[in-house]
């Protein structure tokens, strides 16, 4: 396959990933949507709101965990294309059995379902980009699937609120059975390679399971870190209708454009990280993008809540939404550097049930809290929260930089992950050993051929010729030898 083909491949994989990311999280949307109105019909709606959302975000925070999600995702049985096309197949089977269903104890069995299912079909996407044949960049495939939280934040409750009002309450559940069936269908289409387990890393022996990574890297700090700044999301998500009904004194209407606001910039922070050579990578590969950006969210809440003008509360509300995926970018990327290939799932497990659980813990304190101290100081605390939490990491990065420099932790963990003890001198070169040359016997030459032997040839003697006086031959006799012609 040419270089072209490739890229053309991965772009491939890479729009069906997102697709199907934002398909089941709109789904996921507009699934709650659909609950509110048999829960506000109720006698004691404020009881069965409750309900409804324990069994929208209770569910996926237990889904997430490493040996649930995680393992489905790491398995080579099941793999992220299988677990993903598993979890929304169930999500949209549940969804459907709540389209012929008034009954609100079932709808929110079914709302329970499909949370369980998106936890699981979550974590799946987000361990993909590490399956895609080719080994592509996993930060520019986590911009992709970043795209596909953003979106659905802004086309979820607008659109089920549309159809909802437009339709009846059926409608909204149609389209959520049909958005994860688009979901399940998209995990199928994306192709998946197991990675391959390298027996030594730079930062730590490849571990699959267990979580043995975790003491080595730079994950403990992340996670803490994540679980402030989500504290901060999860009571957000309490006092951000109480802001605008207070603080701004706007309607319902102007918390969804700050809603819409917060989801558009962060889709464009998102879009701008994808290509290669975006000023954005730089950032999120740098050693303190994890503290700034987290430090740039607890500044984009103040700028927020700080305000009783609607224009400047939009404006903060989108720097919130650049500075989150900022957050979440770095914080993958430092996942995805960290940990070993075929681990990925059950970290990014970890980390989305870090996530889940600090998002719906304030949820039972917020309250009262507002009660007794009032929504301002409750809002300066929250800020501070998020403040404090990238703070803390700060002052953790910065010593491990000023203890253990770049160079020196390097070597050290490369021979924690060997197994050999540093060298205490220098090992002397040993020349090569010369061998003799070997001792050939001589070489035995074949006897050379005798020509044949010939027969002598009788001779027989010359008649003798009388000779004349007086000549010499009378002094010496002559012999004639005759021969065969």
């Amino acid at each position: 396959m040419t270089g072209r083909h490739r890229r053309i491949h991965l772009r491939r994989a890479r729009i069906l990933l997102t697709a199907g990311r934002t398909a089941g999280q709109t789904g996921s949307w507009a699934a709650l949507v659909a609950a509110l109105p048999l829960a506000l019909a109720r006698p004691d709606p404020g009881l069965w709101l409750s309900a409804v959302t324990a069994a929208w975000a209770a569910p996926v925070a237990i889904a997430e965990l490493p040996l649930v999600a995680g393992r489905l995702a790491d398995s080579p049985r099941w793999g992220p294309r299988r677990a993903g096309a598993a979890s929304w197949a169930l999500a949209a089977v549940a969804a459907a059995a709540a389209i012929t269903s008034r009954d609100l104890p079932v709808v929110i069995a079914a709302l329970a379902v499909t949370s369980a299912a998106r936890g699981v079909g979550v974590v799946a996407g987000d361990t993909a980009p590490s399956w895609l044949p080719g080994q592509p960049d996993l930060g520019i495939s986590a911009a992709w699937v970043m795209l596909g939280d953003t979106l659905p934040v802004l086309a979820g409750p607008l659109g089920s609120a549309t159809l909802l009002y437009a339709w009846g309450p059926r409608a909204p559940w149609v389209v959520t059975a049909a958005l994860f069936a688009v979901a399940g269908c998209a995990a199928v289409a994306v192709p998946a390679i197991r990675p391959a387990v390298v027996a030594v890393s730079v930062t730590a022996p490849a571990f699959s399971g267990r979580r043995r990574w975790l003491p080595v890297t730079r994950i403990g700090g992340m996670l803490a870190v994540t679980a402030g700044i989500w504290l901060s999301y999860g009571a957000m998500e309490v006092l951000q209708p109480l802001f605008v009904k207070e603080g701004l004194h706007a309607s319902l209407i102007v918390y969804g454009w700050t809603m819409a606001s917060n989801a558009v910039a962060g889709s464009a922070v998102a879009v701008a990280a994808m290509p290669k050579h975006s000023p954005l990578r730089a950032f999120l590969t740098w050693r303190w993008s994890v503290p700034v950006s987290a430090l740039a969210v607890a500044a984009a809440l103040r700028v927020f809540t700080a305000t009783s003008s609607v224009t400047v509360a939009l404006g903060g509300s989108a720097l919130w939404g650049a500075a989150a995926v900022l957050f979440t970018l770095a914080s993958k990327e430092v996942i995805l550097s960290q940990v070993p290939a075929q681990s990925h799932g059950e970290a990014m497990a970890l980390w989305r049930a870090v996530q889940s659980g600090a998002y719906t813990a304030p949820a039972a304190v917020t309250g009262p809290l507002t009660a007794t101290f009032g929504l301002a100081r409750v809002l300066a605390g929250v800020c501070a929260l998020a403040g404090a939490s990238a703070m803390c990491h700060g002052a953790g990065t910065a010593a491990a930089s000023v203890t253990r420099p770049r160079a020196r932790r390097r070597a050290a963990l490369t021979l924690k992950a060997l197994a050999l003890p540093a060298p205490a001198r220098p090992v002397p070169v040993l020349p090569a050993p010369v061998l003799p040359a070997p001792v050939l016997p001589a070489p035995v030459l074949p006897a050379p051929a005798l020509p044949s032997q010939v027969p002598p040839v009788p001779v027989s003697p010359a008649p003798a010729v009388p000779a004349q006086a007086g000549s010499p031959a009378d002094a010496e006799p002559r012999v004639v030898l005759r021969t065969l012609d």
